[in-house]
């Protein structure tokens, strides 16, 4: 059997062969096929009500863009970092300021700290990526609660980057609390969970405030006819991500033990994502030329400057492989290193 996302490959076969005798290339794409898909996924999180409140696109970032660049006025992006730097730096470019918080810092009382920060700063938007990426943290539900109701009563935009939140229970999402609560914007992603990145299938869910407006800026006919079949198809089975976190559960804790003989040490992160920031807390190595030095593909958590100033190379993000090849290179690869 396949491990990790690879499971859902199958579901591009099949896609094809749907569309391969009702394809007519000169048409517009019968709506039909996009209705399709958010019914799938309002039965995939059993939120019937949420029918007027999902939309469709190119992949999350592109669903971001729309909003900050077409919904949002520039203010002040609060976030917690590091994060995914993209989303900040795309709010930046439109002439917002950023301010982060770090949790590395402030790990016990994080969400504390944003509370105080808002108080003053009068954000326009707190950005929050659940899970976190690089370090694969999953913020708890009962912070965002609290966020969602300061979001609610001060008018701040909450959004929420699920792109990998098909690693976590499907209970977990914040697309429960988009009907609890206005001011809330949710986006996830075809491309980690299901491995579907080339395929290029996002999806939104916003509060009943915001959805009438996110429905005069989002065009028709998006993803693609094909994309969009390969996702329905991936979506009706979604019960396979069960597999998929189990597989990278096992997996990850492979990565702790050997990790922990080397004498290595990781923050805070949720066993099932597949994401794991590496530190060498004496600060005597730079990680990122060591991993590189034994053959080992890592990104160096100085990426994640925007979002984490004080970031170095002595932590460095690993983005864990999927195939069973990559997966058993990489285990003898850590067999190899001293540290």
């Amino acid at each position: 059997m396949s491990s990790g996302p690879e499971i859902f490959f199958d579901c591009i076969d099949k896609a094809f062969v749907i569309l391969k005798n009702n394809f007519h290339p000169n048409k517009y794409p019968d709506i039909k096929i996009y209705n399709d898909l958010k019914n799938s996924i309002i039965q995939r999180f059993n939120v019937d009500e949420l029918e007027d409140n999902i939309f469709l696109g190119h992949g999350s970032f592109n669903i971001a863009e729309r909003i900050i660049h077409k919904l949002l006025t520039p203010g002040l992006l609060l976030g917690v970092g590091p994060q995914f730097n993209e989303i900040p730096s795309e709010f930046q470019s439109a002439g917002g300021k950023l301010v982060f918080i770090s949790r590395f810092n402030n790990f016990s009382n994080i969400v504390d700290s944003v509370i105080k920060k808002v108080d003053f700063l009068n954000p326009t938007v707190i950005y929050i990526d659940r899970p976190n990426n690089p370090t694969g943290w999953v913020m708890p539900i009962k912070d965002i609660h609290k966020l969602a109701i300061l979001c609610h009563k001060r008018n701040i935009l909450l959004f929420i980057d699920e792109a990998f939140g098909d690693f976590i229970d499907d209970s977990e999402s914040i697309i429960h609390l988009i009907k609890q609560y206005n001011n809330i914007a949710v986006i996830r992603s075809f491309s980690k969970g299901f491995g579907l990145a080339s395929f290029r299938v996002g999806y939104g869910i916003f509060s009943n405030n915001i959805a009438p407006y996110i429905k005069n800026i989002f065009p028709p006919f998006e993803p693609s006819l094909y994309s969009t079949n390969v996702a329905l198809c991936a979506n009706n089975v979604f019960f396979r991500l069960n597999d998929v976190r189990r597989d990278v559960k096992k997996y990850k804790e492979k990565i702790y033990t050997k990790l922990s003989a080397i004498g290595l040490y990781w923050y805070n992160t949720h066993d099932a994502v597949p994401l794991i920031v590496i530190h060498d807390h004496l600060k005597e190595k730079n990680l990122f030329q060591y991993f590189m030095k034994y053959g080992i593909l890592a990104e160096p958590l100085s990426s994640y400057k925007i979002t984490y100033p004080s970031a170095n190379n002595h932590s460095i993000k690993l983005s864990l492989p999927f195939d069973e090849y990559n997966r058993s290179k990489l285990l003898s690869l850590l067999d190899k290193m001293k540290i």
